[in-house]
């Protein structure tokens, strides 16, 4: 589309969507960790909730997320790989 993700993330915004997923497409599925750039970018341009996705590989990568204000996390790999445990990320979110 020629647009940045927060320039897409406010313009969903704009026509009335209710919360942004950020699937970071660049790291999903890799195991090797998030990329905090983007998503504070994207936080900082809307005031909707954010969820995140890709990359989430530690709970390390889960208290950045949640320390960057972002609204919520989805595990994809790293749950099914056995390298988080849905018990301890549960933890760090209560």
């Amino acid at each position: 589309s020629g647009r940045s993700p927060p320039e897409l993330a406010q313009l969903f915004e704009s026509l009335g969507a209710g919360w942004i997923l950020f699937t970071n497409i660049d790291v999903e599925g890799l195991m090797q960790g998030i990329i905090l750039d983007p998503i504070v970018e994207i936080l900082s341009a809307v005031n909707i909730p954010v969820l995140v996705a890709g990359g989430i590989t530690t709970l390390e990568d889960i208290d950045l997320v949640k320390h960057s204000g972002a609204s919520g996390v989805i595990l994809g790999s790293a749950l099914y790989r056995g390298k988080i445990s849905l018990v301890e990320a549960l933890k760090m979110v209560e």
